[in-house]
């Protein structure tokens, strides 16, 4: 099975497309190449880019990406809006961010503290909602070390 139109597919909801077009690739590719470039975290990047019409991103290069974006959503019949409320569909507010999964099992299995799990569980089961604290949204920290998951993780 080839998983590359899948791969589109997903990512044409994720940019608020509800068709796809031949150049669909060059401009998903075009945000995936700047994000990489910038280290922007994947989440939160779609998630802001769905909040507004305006750029939300002071970068020239993001510039240049987004006003290619924004003719590309006049080519089909969304109001903002609607681009936006099918952005929120498809983009969670919060993922399981491995910092904030290993301080969740590290309470627990340290300090019989669960509170931790509690927390990070009631946010993970409405990942869409838009009040997420952001100690959930915020990817971990730079100085943090890289994590190895392995199957079954």
């Amino acid at each position: 099975m080839r998983m590359e139109p899948y791969r589109i597919a997903g990512m044409i909801n994720k940019l608020g497309l509800i068709t796809e077009e031949t150049d669909d690739s060059s401009l998903i590719q075009g945000l995936l190449d700047w994000m990489l470039e910038k280290q922007m975290d994947f989440t939160n990047t779609f998630r802001a880019l769905g909040e507004s019409a305006t750029p939300p991103f002071a970068d020239p290069s993001f510039a240049e990406w987004h006003v290619l974006w924004r003719q590309r959503l006049t080519r089909q019949n969304l109001t903002d809006e609607e681009v936006s409320n099918h952005m929120r569909a498809h983009n969670p507010a919060v993922i399981p961010r491995n910092h904030k999964v290993e301080e969740a099992l590290s309470a627990a299995v340290e300090n019989q503290d669960f509170e931790p799990m509690h927390r990070l569980l009631a946010v993970l089961t409405q990942p869409f909602h838009e009040q997420v604290p952001e100690e959930f949204t915020s990817p971990a920290p730079p100085t943090d070390r890289p994590y190895q998951t392995f199957c079954g993780t």
